[in-house]
């Protein structure tokens, strides 16, 4: 009898990071290529996005955007304090050096691809740098999962909701960025796409590194 959760173990994290690689190859070469399929789809994201604009609305995605990648990283470093008071302390500090090193290669990206973002007339709020992938929707998505997977580490039922919160967290920051006007709807979901593949391969290299 198959054992779905040992199998899971063993082949899960590796399907879902080539699956996430797939799309955001996918993504990269379209935007390089600047498709103009890509384009329509994302100039109609933009406009939904703008059509749904309200003063409520736009206070909340404010606050998503600003205090989502934050949030992010308080996540982190309280679960890792939990694992560090059970002298767990190797997964946090990869968790760490993970974050650092998906902010390096995801900025490299960026300045690579060389991106323009949407036009600066309709921005609520300020970004720097270039739009593909976008920043927070990797960060934040990075900094959420990995927050998960150190909770799931700690206790599995907590993990399991850790799990659903990181998800919905994460797609709210990367809905703020469209809503705002700073990034293209392709921008995060190359960015989730990121986040995805990078969570992935942190998991996969704790379980050669430590205990997982």
């Amino acid at each position: 009898m198959v054992n779905w959760s040992e199998s899971w173990r063993h082949s899960g994290w590796h399907v879902l990071a080539a699956g996430g690689g797939v799309v955001f190859l996918v993504l990269t070469w379209l935007v390089v290529s600047r498709n103009a399929g890509l384009e329509a789809v994302d100039a109609a994201g933009m406009r939904l996005a703008y059509g749904l604009r309200s003063p409520a609305l736009t206070a909340v995605m404010q606050a998503a955007t600003w205090l989502g990648t934050g949030l992010a990283y308080v996540v982190v470093l309280a679960a890792g304090w939990s694992l560090v008071r059970r002298q767990d302390s190797k997964p946090v500090a990869l968790a760490v050096a993970s974050l650092v090193g998906a902010d390096i290669v995801r900025t490299g990206i960026n300045l690579l691809v060389h991106r323009p973002r949407p036009p600066r007339a309709e921005w609520l709020t300020m970004a720097s740098l270039y739009s593909f992938p976008s920043g927070h929707a990797a960060l934040a998505g990075t900094a959420f999962g990995l927050a998960a997977w150190l909770l799931w580490r700690w206790n599995h039922r907590v993990g399991r909701w850790a799990v659903v919160g990181a998800v919905v967290a994460g797609l709210a920051v990367a809905c703020s960025r469209v809503y705002l006007g700073v990034h293209w709807p392709s921008d995060v979901l190359g960015g989730i796409a990121f986040a995805l593949v990078w969570t992935c391969l942190t998991i996969l290299a704790a379980r050669r590194i430590v205990v997982s």
